[in-house]
C-alpha cells in the first residue's frame, strides 16, 4: 500500500513551502539530502521528528538551517530530541505542539560492561557520580571504583570533550540569528540544556523550554491538527517498538507531492537513501 501522506495541506494553510523530516538517528550525511528538497527563495516550515543522533549531526543541520536566507520555521508536533533539539535551534522560529517536546542535549556514548553488554552513558550521569557517592556511600570510593570498572578513561575524556562541544555549539546558535541572546544569557541557556535535568530522556515541553530561556512558540490549532496527520505513522511505529530495532526504514522525507525519499537498510547491512515506489516499497 502506498504512503498517502503529503505536506500540501500545511502549505495551503500557511502559504509557505512545507517539508517533513523524520529520523530515528540523525547523521551528518542526512543534511545534503534534506538540502535537495528545500527550494531556494521560499519561506519553509520544516516538520521535525528526530529521535536522536550525533552532536555533529545536530550541529550541522542547525548551521545549515541557520544559513538559509529564507525564513525557516521548525514545527515539532511530537519530539525533536538530543541532536534534534540542537538542529531545531538553527531555525528562525520554533513551534511546539501541546505534546511536542525537546530534550536535554548532554552527549552520550556507548560503554561496555565487563560481561560484554553495551549501554549508553550520558555526560550528566558521570557528573552526578560524586553526588551519588557522597549521598549513598559517604566516605567511600565505591562509586568511583565501580565507574572505572565499567568505563574506559578514554570514554570519560570523550564525554568531557563532547560536552564542551555541545555547550559551544548551542551558545553559538543562541547568540546569532533570530535568537540573538547576549553572550551570558546564551551560555546560561546552553548549560541548562546540558546540565539542568536529571535524565537524558527528560521531555522538555514548551512551558519548560520557556522557563530555561528558549524562545518557543505555540502551534496554532489548525497547524497542529495538520501536523498530527503527517507524523502519525512514525508515532505508532515508535510506540510499538520501544527499545527494539525500528526496522528497515530509518528516516523519511515527505513533501507537498508526497513521500520523497527514505533511508533504508539494504540486505547487506549498508544504508541508502531511496525513492519509494507506488506500491509503498522502496527502489
Amino acid at each position: 500500500m502506498s504512503d498517502p501522506r503529503t505536506t500540501k495541506p500545511l502549505a495551503v494553510e500557511t502559504g509557505r513551502h512545507a517539508l517533513y523530516f523524520w529520523s530515528a538517528q540523525l547523521t551528518a550525511n542526512d543534511v545534503p539530502v534534506i538540502d535537495m528538497f528545500l527550494p531556494p527563495g521560499r519561506e519553509t516550515d520544516v516538520i521535525l521528528g528526530i529521535d536522536g543522533g550525533s552532536v555533529d549531526a545536530g550541529r550541522r543541520l542547525a548551521r545549515y538551517l541557520e544559513g538559509k536566507p529564507e525564513h525557516i520555521r521548525a514545527l515539532i508536533p511530537t519530539a525533536a530530541t538530543s541532536a534534534g533539539t540542537i538542529a531545531a535551534l538553527g531555525a528562525d522560529e520554533i513551534q511546539l505542539s501541546e505534546v511536542g517536546c525537546l530534550s536535554p542535549v548532554d552527549p552520550s556514548l556507548s560503554a561496555t560492561l565487563p560481561n560484554g553488554v553495551s549501554y549508553d552513558v550520558a555526560a550528566e550521569d558521570v557528573r552526578r557520580l560524586r553526588e551519588a557517592e557522597c549521598t549513598w556511600f559517604p566516605g567511600s570510593e565505591a562509586a568511583v571504583q565501580a565507574l572505572f570498572q565499567r568505563l574506559n578513561p578514554i570514554v570519560l575524556t570523550q564525554l568531557y570533550r563532547s560536552e564542551a562541544e555541545v555547550v559551544g555549539a548551542v551558545e553559538s546558535l543562541l547568540s546569532r540569528g533570530r535568537h540573538l541572546l547576549p553572550s551570558a544569557e546564551a551560555s546560561k541557556v546552553a548549560n541548562e540544556l546540558v546540565n539542568a535535568f536529571g535524565s537524558h530522556l527528560h521531555a522538555i515541553d514548551r512551558r519548560e523550554a520557556r522557563e530555561i530561556g528558549l524562545d518557543v512558540l505555540n502551534m496554532s490549532v489548525e497547524v497542529e491538527a495538520i501536523c498530527k496527520t503527517i507524523v502519525a505513522p512514525e508515532v505508532v511505529s515508535s510506540s510499538e517498538s520501544e527499545g527494539v530495532d525500528r526496522g528497515r526504514v530509518l528516516a523519511r522525507i515527505v513533501g507537498v507531492d508526497g513521500p520523497l525519499v527514505e533511508k533504508v537498510v539494504l540486505p547487506d547491512g549498508a544504508l541508502a537513501w531511496v525513492t519509494p515506489n507506488a506500491s509503498g516499497s522502496s527502489t
